[in-house]
């Protein structure tokens, strides 16, 4: 036998030996066979066309990734079902043509249709409603407790758009009434004018929407909240102007994170989607003329500067669309403001 020069020596009896032999032979068996599952998952990583999927997945323009999403997938996977893969279900994923490996989680191809059906539609609701199906069939919370992921693939599904103390609805936003809010804040600051000035209450309308979609409640942040708190209270206090919004949205990009690169203002283009000044005039997110001439006037202004602010009506629709998509841009699953129509009718 392979392994009697191990028990040559000793005292134990020969069907022991044999025993152990057995044992050994089983567990080796077994370790093989978990080499070539290893072997079977080195496999997936190294597949041909990860890298150029994760170069579609880091893409910040939406429109474009998903579309890519959906070429990639029709052209370099395929549906199979590898049942050498344990502990995944097949159906979970689409497989790379040539090595037939688990490529693209299946959930990433549902969502990816779902926006690209939405076209042009601002509020995506199609879009939304996968999203909400597939959190609740195959979602799981990250250990951290910030994201949904995909329990089959491990894959980010989305964050998670709320703080699991409070009430929320089916789409994971906070169940918060007009009256609650306006009663919470007349009380706490002592407001004058806000609840009674249309205008400034619908501006109120329009930026708490926005907040409610781009506010994730992870951690304490004490800046962003005395930025909220002092344009509130100044907004209350000071007269109406119909450019405090647009100032408060680009002001609140620097808490966010993506607030323009002002290096190179000399350019005559400005690139929303990667957020700086550019002198060529290669991405389809180009702001020039007017519109660059108008977005280069709010930056660097605080609200004690409104009133140096002067544009046309026009001018100041344009520009809050191209604030509007700047924050498409930069922040996923930021899609259609319902209250900005409401908006526009008021001034």
């Amino acid at each position: 036998m392979a392994f009697q020069s191990i028990w040559y020596f000793t005292d134990l009896p020969q069907d022991t030996i044999n025993t152990l032999e057995k044992e050994l032979c089983k567990y080796d068996t077994e370790h093989f066979k978990m080499g070539l599952r290893v072997d079977s998952f080195k496999d997936v990583i190294r597949s041909e066309q990860k890298d150029v999927l994760n170069e579609i997945l880091s893409q910040s323009d939406l429109n474009k990734k998903y579309s890519d999403i959906l070429y990639f997938v029709n052209n370099y996977t395929e549906e199979h079902t590898n049942q050498e893969m344990e502990n995944s279900d097949p159906k979970a994923w689409r497989y790379c043509s040539t090595t037939k490996t688990p490529l693209v989680p299946v959930f990433l191809v549902s969502l990816a249709s779902a926006w690209c059906d939405d076209g042009e539609d601002y509020d995506k609701s199609n879009y939304r409603r996968v999203l909400d199906k597939v959190i609740r069939e195959s979602g799981k919370e990250s250990e951290d407790g910030g994201y949904w992921v995909d329990k089959n693939s491990g894959e980010v599904i989305t964050k998670k758009m709320y703080d699991d103390s409070e009430g929320y609805d089916d789409m994971g936003r906070k169940n918060v009434s007009r009256e609650v809010v306006e009663e919470d804040f007349e009380s706490k600051y002592n407001l004058k004018t806000i609840h009674t000035d249309f205008k400034k209450m619908g501006v109120i309308i329009f930026l708490s929407e926005v907040l409610s979609k781009i506010l994730i409640h992870q951690q304490k942040d004490y800046q962003l909240y005395d930025f909220i708190e002092d344009a509130i209270k100044y907004y209350d206090k000071d007269i109406f102007s119909p450019t405090f919004h647009i100032v408060f949205l680009i002001n609140l990009s620097k808490f966010l994170g993506f607030y323009p690169d002002v290096k190179n203002n000399n350019y005559q283009y400005f690139d929303l989607q990667h957020g700086f000044y550019t002198d060529a005039k290669d991405s389809d997110y180009i702001i020039y003329d007017d519109d660059l001439k108008c977005f280069n006037k709010i930056l660097g202004i605080n609200f004690d500067d409104l009133n140096i602010l002067t544009f046309t009506l026009v001018q100041r629709k344009k520009l809050l669309d191209n604030i509007i998509l700047y924050y498409r841009l930069h922040i996923e699953n930021f899609v259609s403001v319902k209250s900005l129509e409401v908006l526009r009718k008021l001034f």
